[in-house]
């Protein structure tokens, strides 16, 4: 698989395996705040709505976040009341929140399948669900939409990528997936997990 393929940064909201029935689930990132203040730092640690992590940045100094999941309480911040002075609810935005998702895999499951909810640490690719194993390589997609592009692009015989809503992920395919002997065995693969 190429570099780049594994590398792009993940959609807030990915389709994973259920971890506890295998079904189609919904996975989003926790939204992440800097802690601002030592002081600060027990009361995310102790506080049920946050999930406290010690992170590094890219110079290899360590920072306090405070993430919290959404998806866990009826999708929004209204949850969140109390905070130490300085933060706000709206500071768990994905929006506004500190930093990207690929910082942290850390988030929330929820399936309607068997009403898991919970939270979950992302192991990408791995707990993807929509995913196809093609000559001991693994192809996957972020959700059912991407998929239906994923077919779609494999599938056409001008590839003009600019026709796609995915248009980053489709530029970063790798190769070995969209030769023309493999690809009646891809698009057959990506029809049967679409079902």
């Amino acid at each position: 698989m190429s570099y780049l393929y594994d590398f792009h940064q993940i959609p807030n909201k990915l389709d994973i395996k259920c971890p506890s029935c295998g079904k189609r689930a919904l996975f989003e990132h926790g939204a992440i705040v800097k802690i601002l203040l030592k002081k600060d730092i027990s009361f995310f640690k102790q506080n049920d709505l946050f999930e406290y992590r010690l992170f590094k940045n890219d110079s290899g100094h360590s920072w306090h976040g405070a993430i919290y999941c959404a998806n866990l309480h009826g999708n929004s911040t209204q949850a969140i009341h109390e905070l130490p002075d300085g933060y706000t609810p709206e500071d768990w935005n994905h929006e506004s929140s500190y930093l990207s998702n690929k910082s942290s895999q850390f988030g929330a499951v929820s399936c309607s399948n068997c009403c898991t909810r919970r939270r979950h640490f992302l192991n990408w690719p791995a707990d993807a669900f929509y995913s196809i194993q093609v000559k001991d390589k693994i192809l996957w997609a972020y959700n059912r939409d991407s998929t239906i592009e994923l077919r779609d692009y494999i599938a056409s015989h001008d590839r003009d990528i600019y026709a796609y809503n995915w248009t980053f992920f489709l530029l970063h395919i790798p190769t070995s997936f969209k030769k023309r002997n493999i690809r009646d065995t891809v698009i057959k693969k990506l029809n049967k997990i679409l079902k």
